[in-house]
């Protein structure tokens, strides 16, 4: 229910967003849904602002969440039940276009639901 209003809310603010939801885990069996790791894209539509916000499909679990640079650098990490990323470095300084590599994984269930991707930064202003 807490999700519906939120995506309600979203959309009276004038966000604009995608939802992609992924299932797997360590073995590459799918599970139920209710295994999974949502990712989900956000922009105002006034703004340059985007961030991905990465969460398990059961609101109790926490995810850890880890962003590397295409040289393997960690260069964002966050463990909380809803994980947000903004294109920004863990101390607040803004990253260079480029593609980097995201690491999801919901901690303390077994088997491990974990998601692998990457996301393209790109700013129009450079």
């Amino acid at each position: 229910m807490r999700t519906v209003k939120f995506f309600m809310l979203a959309a009276i603010l004038g966000w604009s967003f995608s939802t992609t939801q992924v299932v797997g885990n360590d073995t590459g069996l799918a599970q139920t849904p209710a295994d999974s790791i949502i990712v989900s894209k956000f922009r105002l539509f006034n703004s340059e602002v985007t961030f991905y916000e990465f969460r398990s499909s059961n609101e109790d679990e926490v995810v850890s969440l880890k962003v590397f640079n295409r040289f393997g650098t960690l260069v964002f990490s966050a463990e909380d039940k809803v994980c947000r990323w903004n294109g920004r470095s863990s101390n607040g300084q803004k990253l260079d276009n480029g593609v980097y590599v995201f690491r999801a994984e919901v901690v303390g269930v077994s088997p491990t639901i974990r998601k692998i991707g990457d996301i393209t930064l790109l700013d129009k202003e450079e």
